[in-house]
């Protein structure tokens, strides 16, 4: 539970950051909109959250490209069944490639590109398993419990990060060559940890 509860969500928000730092046109909104509803005299808080549409979309693309685990985790028939011409018998073990189907180019337009933009257009679409072109967390009643953290944690995260800092990558690196490799396992990090230089953007006595 403690790995599951920390390792996930940790990497998660490594890949939001990194996306945003691929991509400075993204991160600009994302901070203009932080700007104008907390201002640059406080810190971001939980409570702010379900007035950051924008953050949310973010949130969602994050989640979407870079799904905590790329398998859901085993589940079983309880009976046989068919399904589109494939028959399985009772017991069949089964695993949901969440990440394929978030990446699917039959569900989503351009899915390899990182574009917020996509959930302010269709904000009704979300995590908890109605939309099964988006499940991070699996669906249907032995989906991830402990979705609303997750999906808090991330948001904490990447919210409080863009609002308080600007980044670079060492050496002037252009983002747009961002190394992005993926290293495949129970989990999905990044094949190199992210290494980028925060600038601070706020007054200075909020970094106390």
């Amino acid at each position: 539970m403690l790995l599951a509860g920390t390792d996930t969500s940790a990497l998660t928000a490594e890949w939001g950051l990194a996306e945003l730092v691929r991509n400075p046109s993204v991160m600009t909104k994302l901070q203009n909109e932080l700007d104008t509803v907390i201002g640059k005299d406080r810190i971001v808080t939980e409570t702010d959250l379900p007035n950051l549409p924008y953050l949310e979309a973010v949130t969602k693309e994050v989640f979407r490209m870079h799904p905590t685990t790329p398998l859901s985790i085993p589940h079983e028939s309880m009976e046989a069944t068919e399904v589109l011409g494939f028959k399985f018998p009772t017991k069949t073990r089964m695993f949901v490639n969440i990440y394929a189907i978030q990446r699917d180019p039959m569900v989503w337009e351009r899915p390899l590109e990182f574009d917020p933009e996509r959930f302010i257009k269709n904000p009704e679409i979300h995590f908890r398993g109605k939309y099964l072109q988006l499940i991070p967390f699996g669906a249907g009643r032995r989906m991830c419990p402990g979705m609303p953290l997750a999906v808090l944690f991330v948001q904490m995260g990447l919210a409080r990060l863009a609002h308080s800092f600007d980044f670079t990558l060492p050496g002037g690196e252009d983002p747009l060559k961002l190394d992005m490799t993926e290293t495949f396992g129970l989990t999905i990090p990044r094949a190199n940890p992210l290494c980028v230089h925060p600038k601070p953007r706020l007054p200075k006595h909020l970094y106390l």
